[in-house]
Formats: structure tokens, sequence, C-alpha cells
């Protein structure tokens, strides 16, 4: 046939040798992850208090109880960060000369290992308004992030503005002072030769009937995932579908008045060891269901609701928020435990089960925000490309796995042409019909060559598409084409 003198079973061999030989590779990030990340346990953890601490046995950091000064701490923080896929850290702040200053100007900028991450001001609102009483900080604040911060060439910049992530700005709305404080934080960054661009964390539960003061803000957040979704044991999937349903609701209001959005996930909630009122959200959907289910379901609730105004920024919180365990950062590894230290055994747990997750939910993220890329080309273009009879077409393909590595998917390479379709099947070659190429594990597949001959006259469209399962039915879940017209 004249597909099968055209394209060679041989191509096979080489595209998926190179899988045999086990070479595996990061992909590159499709979206914008931020974690909320506190650069506040100095020389004594915080003071420690936190859920981890009481269980029995106790889960400690898989770094134990660390000094976040410690040059070696910050880089296994930064190495985690780039290979779980993460873009920035938004780094709580309480002022000039705080724990968490010092140690973001004098440790985390300094640290020459930084790389591409980028860092934001989390203003901490409640604690440098004196809760909610005294705004006379706002502006000097202000000013002293400019002369100290936003010139390092890692600030995050959103819009070519620093960008300062402003808590509880919804509590200043119910007081009537939001438009108040963001004049007099914009004034001062203005004074300095500088335009902010504010992300207000001004998203809880249900979205309003009018934008209100959304509009006074560049961009909106819920950073309270856990209050802002209501659920608490196990959450189950009706109510993360619930919590997207109103992040959605609140995207449209942002939308209404060119406000950007981005969604918001959490691993689980467990303030028990710092404080007591709150009942605990399990890190499972349901008791049945993995530890680090609700996490993976929240990041696929997350995707359907992102800004392609902002990269599709996510933010996770938290990385390191260990008083209300709703840290990703990686645990040491241990066995599963519902008893703590109370005298009751359960009065931290609440009964519900937690394990020593090791690096389990860097592992998720990077999954989830990391998807396969395919790319296919024709004579090194992504097309269309139009070549005169004779020419040689050059058509090469290549993947990037992305987060799913290692993990077993229908691949499919086929071919739209004036002879009917045509798919490629491992190992006998091309075949009529639309047919899989083969069920095997991603891998990084540098660009290899399919074909390089003329193609007789006509118009082609070849594609290279990688599904998220393996079942032999074209799903295209990633995918590229190139086309291609010989005259």
């Amino acid at each position: 046939m004249m597909m099968n003198r055209i394209l060679i079973a041989a191509t096979a061999t080489v595209l998926f040798g190179i899988y045999l030989c086990g070479k595996a590779e990061a992909g590159d990030i499709d979206y914008n992850v931020g974690v909320h990340y506190y650069p506040w346990y100095y020389n004594d953890f915080h003071g420690r208090q936190y859920l981890r601490e009481h269980l029995v046995p106790a889960q400690l950091p898989e770094l134990g109880e660390y000094n976040d000064r410690d040059k070696a701490i910050i880089n296994q923080h930064l190495k985690w960060s780039h290979d779980a896929g993460v873009d920035f850290w938004s780094t709580s702040w309480w002022g000039p000369d705080s724990r968490e200053d010092v140690t973001l100007l004098n440790h985390v900028f300094q640290n020459p290992n930084l790389g591409s991450l980028k860092i934001a001001i989390h203003y901490e609102t409640q604690g440098r308004t004196n809760d909610f009483q005294d705004y006379s900080n706002l502006g000097p604040d202000i000013t002293y992030l400019t002369n100290n911060y936003f010139t390092h060439p890692n600030y995050l910049k959103i819009n070519g503005k620093p960008a300062v992530i402003v808590y509880l700005t919804r509590v200043l709305s119910d007081r009537g002072t939001l438009q108040s404080s963001l004049v007099a934080m914009r004034q001062a960054a203005t004074d300095a030769g500088y335009q902010l661009y504010i992300v207000g964390d001004q998203v809880f539960g249900s979205p309003p009937d009018s934008p209100g003061d959304i509009a006074l803000l560049d961009a909106i957040i819920n950073y309270d995932v856990y209050g802002g979704m209501g659920a608490t044991g196990y959450s189950g999937q009706a109510k993360v579908d619930a919590y997207y349903e109103a992040q959605a609701g609140w995207k449209a209001l942002a939308d209404s008045v060119g406000t950007d959005y981005a969604p918001a996930v959490t691993p689980g909630f467990n303030d028990k060891g710092v404080r007591t009122g709150n009942v605990p959200l399990s890190r499972k959907l349901t008791q049945g269901d993995e530890f680090g289910s609700l996490f993976r379901a929240m990041l696929r609730g997350a995707k359907t609701v992102t800004d392609p105004d902002i990269d599709h920024m996510i933010l996770v919180t938290s990385w390191n928020e260990w008083h209300e365990d709703t840290q990703i950062e990686p645990v040491k590894e241990a066995p599963p435990t519902t008893v703590d230290d109370s005298p009751t055994g359960t009065d931290y747990t609440g009964g519900l089960a937690y394990e020593g997750y090791g690096t389990r939910y860097l592992d998720i993220l990077r999954e989830e925000t990391f998807p396969p890329a395919p790319n296919i080309k024709a004579n090194g273009s992504d097309g269309p490309i139009t070549v005169s009879s004779g020419t040689p077409v050059s058509i090469t393909v290549s993947l990037d796995p992305g987060g799913q590595a290692g993990q077993n998917k229908d691949w499919w390479i086929y071919a739209d042409t004036p002879f009917g379709s045509y798919s490629y099947v491992y190992p006998s070659g091309w075949q009529p019909g639309l047919i899989r190429t083969i069920a095997a594990p991603l891998f990084a597949l540098s660009s290899t060559e399919i074909l390089n001959r003329p193609l007789p006259a006509g118009y082609y469209v070849i594609h290279f598409a990688v599904d998220n399962n393996a079942d032999g039915i074209l799903d295209g879940t990633w995918s590229d084409f190139v086309e291609v017209t010989v005259e």
C-alpha cells in the first residue's frame, strides 16, 4: 500500500527503543503554580504546636523541626519546589524586621539557587493593622517593600507589576476600609515609581450577587479553602464539586469587572495542635479512598476554573503551614495512625487517619499540573507547510511526559491522507484505519524522525496523541498535529 511504502516500520524500533533504555525527564510547567510559604521556622520551629508532633508515633517533617535560615534547608525547599513544578512562593510577611522579613531578605533572597522561582509577599493584614484597628502601617510597609524587595530579579511580577497578595481583603470590605487601604498602598508604590498588582483574599463561600469591591483588586483568591468549602471529616466528591461551582461564580464576577482570578487547593486541614474549635478535614475524599485523594480532586477542580490572563495560576494552601496541617512539604514516611498523645487518644486526630506521606503531595501536584506534551513537526515547523512535488517531507515527533512519566497510556500516531486514514501500529507498521500505535509507559522522547521522503500531491494531517488511559479508544487527551500540502 502507498502509506506502507512511504512510512516504514523501522521507525517504531527507533521510537520505542529509546523507552527500553529507561530514559525519563521532567516536563515543562503548564499551570502557574504558587504555594503559600511560611518563613517563620527560625530557631524554635515557630513554637511547634502542630498536629504531627502529637501523633503516636510522631510524624515529623522530612527535614526535622528545621531552622529555615539554614542554607541546606532552603536549598532542599527549592529543589522540591522545582521538582514539583512550583513557580512561585507566596511568602508570609509580618512587617520590617520581623522574623519572616529577616529570613526572606538575609537568607532566601540571598540564596544563589533560586533559579526561575519567583517570590511574592503575602501581606499579613490582620497583624499589620492590629486586628483591623490601625491602618497607619500600610503606606510605610509598601515603601519598605519597594526599597527592599521589588528590585530583586526573583520578585514576582504580573503584567510587569510587583505582585502583593493581601490577606483578608474580604474583612476590609466588610468593614468598609478596603478602598482606603488600597489607595494608601498604591500611592506609596506610585511615589516610589511602581504600580502594584494587588491580589486580594476576597473569595469565601458562595459568590455574592454583584462584584462589589472585586473591581478594586487586580486579582482575587481564596486563602482559607477549608473555611470556604465548608467540609469536615470526609468531604466526598460532591463537596469538592460544589466548591468549584462556587469558584466559577466568583470567577464570573471577576471577569465582569476586568479582575483576574486564581483558584486554590488544599490537601486537608487540622489545626488541633494550635487551637480548638475546628473539626478536621481528612486528606482522603472518603474513608475508603487513598491518602491524597482530596488534594488530587481539588487540583482537578481548580484546573476547570483557571484564568488564562494570569497563565492559569493555581495557589496551594500551603507549602508549610504545619500548625493547620495544610502543608504539602514532605513528612517522614510512616504507617497511618489514628492515635495521638491526648488523654483520649484522639483529641488531635478526631479519629481520622494520618500517614507519614513522604513526597506524596509533591508527586500529586506534579502529576496534575505537568501534562504530557506530544509534539509533531514537518520540516522542522509546527506548520502548516506547503511543499512542491518531489520535495522531501521530514516528520519528527517528540514527547515530554510531564508528571505522567512511567504511567501506562495509549500512544497514537496516525495520518489523514489523500488515500484515507492510516495508523502506525507497533511493531508491524502502517495500516489502514484508526488503530492505536502502542500502549506503553510514557517517557521523554527526544525529536525522532519518522518520515523523510517526497509525498504524492495532496493534503495531509499527521497526528501524535496520548490518551489519559490505555483502553485502545482514541481520546486524544494530549495531542498535536501538523498540516502538509504537497502541490
